[in-house]
């Protein structure tokens, strides 16, 4: 029990420092609100790809593709969605609210903190190609589904061709598929390269954290604080309960369930909120629903880490 407690908590612990880290430059004046929104895209274009793309690059082809993986990161985030939308449709009367709610409890930050926990957990050389190469699931299907359900709550019509190009170029499936490919045709990339794409890649992870915690306030809580907390239990307890109970029962073990916990149990994503703005939804209340369930994902990832572990199956 103690190990496990040992293991869990060196998992979570450096991604809450690194939070922590973020929080207080912003509380000290050291990065300002429009500078988080630059870094944030830099991360995301720049450093996040290259994560993705070392992650999956040189991998064996037989266990990046895992089927099961793929099926329950597809179906899992489909569930995610109806889930939401039954429960905040039950619950909340004000629908302006609804697609904010939605999106936070759906979406999750899979690619920034799913990875690192793995990484964390098995140690630096551990296999985490097969998460990293779930992202080629995951990002097209929480586009697909986030602009289906704005379209939806507006009467508005879903544009095929507008969701394909938005898939195509998103920086997250480019460096995913190249590192796919490079694996398919046996590419070798020049070393320098290969080392330049790496050391990008290291940097994903403490800068995209930073930012989550410099991202972080909590002064317009008080205005919407009911729907803040209904998402926020849905997002961290609710949906994973239920989704890692149906993968447990399913006899997932190692690297699936530990993709499983990144997938249902992390935060809401920190684009819920630029998105949610972007297509007429209650921007405020996703940026107070990112805000709580990141500043509350260490200690319940922790929580589910620990369960997992307690029960043997990561």
């Amino acid at each position: 029990m103690k190990e496990n407690f040992i293991i869990c908590i060196n998992a979570v612990l450096p991604l809450f420092f690194m939070m922590l880290a973020g929080f207080i430059a912003r509380r000290a004046g050291l990065i300002r609100e429009e500078d988080i929104t630059r870094i944030n895209k830099i991360a995301f274009t720049v450093f996040l790809p290259c994560m993705l793309f070392k992650n999956i690059y040189g991998a064996d082809l037989s266990k990046v593709a895992n089927i099961r993986m793929l099926l329950m990161a597809g179906l899992g985030i489909l569930g995610m969605f109806v889930f939401g939308w039954i429960g905040i449709n039950l619950i909340v009367r004000d629908r302006s609210k609804h697609t904010a709610m939605i999106h936070c409890m759906g979406r999750t930050n899979f690619a920034l903190l799913g990875i690192p926990i793995a990484v964390n957990l098995l140690g630096e050389g551990g296999d985490v190609s097969p998460m990293a190469f779930l992202i080629t699931v995951t990002s097209p299907v929480f586009n697909i589904l986030v602009v289906v359900l704005f379209e939806l709550y507006r009467g508005g019509k879903v544009k095929a061709k507008d969701l394909l190009l938005e898939i195509v170029r998103n920086p997250l499936i480019i460096g995913a598929t190249a590192g796919l490919l490079c694996v398919l045709l046996n590419i070798r990339i020049p070393t320098a390269v290969e080392s330049t794409i790496r050391q990008f890649g290291n940097v994903a992870t403490p800068l995209l954290v930073f930012v989550i915690g410099a991202f972080l306030k909590f002064d317009t809580f008080c205005k919407q604080l009911r729907n803040i907390v209904i998402a926020t239990v849905g997002r961290l307890f609710v949906i994973p309960a239920i989704a890692l109970g149906i993968c447990y029962a399913l006899g997932f073990t190692g690297i699936e369930m530990i993709s499983a916990i990144g997938l249902f149990a992390a935060a809401s994503g920190i684009v819920c909120f630029t998105m949610t703005a972007q297509m007429g939804g209650d921007a405020e209340l996703a940026g107070d629903i990112v805000v709580m369930t990141n500043a509350l994902v260490p200690f319940t990832m922790f929580l589910w880490l620990m369960l997992f572990k307690t029960l043997g199956v990561i």
